[in-house]
């Protein structure tokens, strides 16, 4: 009795359920994380006004998103292209099955099947075009979006920082609080 190939560097069976659903739900954790992250440097930069390297982190917060949301729209765009193409084809293959000449009921099967395909195949160059022109809009105008974000991230952040009397003395404060914070010794040397 032979044993069946097994194919080595593919996987033996498709992610099920449960797997894409904690793979999601990894990917929104990390991307959370990464968010805060960028939310807590701008805060940080914001309140010592520091604003040159505030719009800096800020642009980079921009690209991380479109970048985020560009390769999220694709994979869901191709996920559903895959299925409605697959479907096509099995459509082709029945089409091309069916004998016309053997019942007239199956001739006019045959001629519903084809005008669903004609449909479909329809409904995804459609889809697909407008997908293209979706994209090629955002990235038409991604510099004005970009400086958009920046400016209007910019003002929200100066309506909630106090200005302080002496900038230079909020900067040191700050930083030693953010030190103390991280490093207990920091706190220890500077109470001496």
């Amino acid at each position: 009795m032979a044993r069946p190939i097994k194919i080595i560097g593919r996987p033996e069976r498709e992610p099920g359920i449960k797997e894409v659903i904690s793979m999601e739900k990894e990917f929104n954790e990390k991307f959370n994380e990464a968010v805060n992250r960028y939310r807590n440097s701008l805060l940080f930069y914001a309140k010592i006004h520091e604003w040159k390297t505030f719009k800096d982190k800020a642009g980079c917060l921009f690209d991380y998103l479109e970048s985020t949301e560009i390769s999220e729209f694709k994979n869901r765009f191709f996920r559903i292209f895959k299925g409605v193409i697959f479907f096509l084809l099995l459509m082709v293959v029945i089409i091309l099955k069916i004998n016309p000449e053997a019942s007239p009921v199956l001739g006019r099967v045959q001629e519903i099947m084809i005008l669903f395909a004609i449909a479909g195949c329809s409904f995804e160059v459609y889809f697909l075009h407008n997908i293209r022109i979706y994209i090629k809009g955002k990235e038409l105008y991604y510099n004005k979006r970009r400086a958009r974000f920046i400016r209007d991230i910019e003002t929200d952040f100066k309506d909630m920082t106090p200005v302080a009397a002496d900038p230079q003395q909020f900067k040191e404060k700050e930083l030693q609080e953010i030190g103390s914070s991280v490093n207990p010794s920091i706190q220890s040397t500077s109470s001496d």
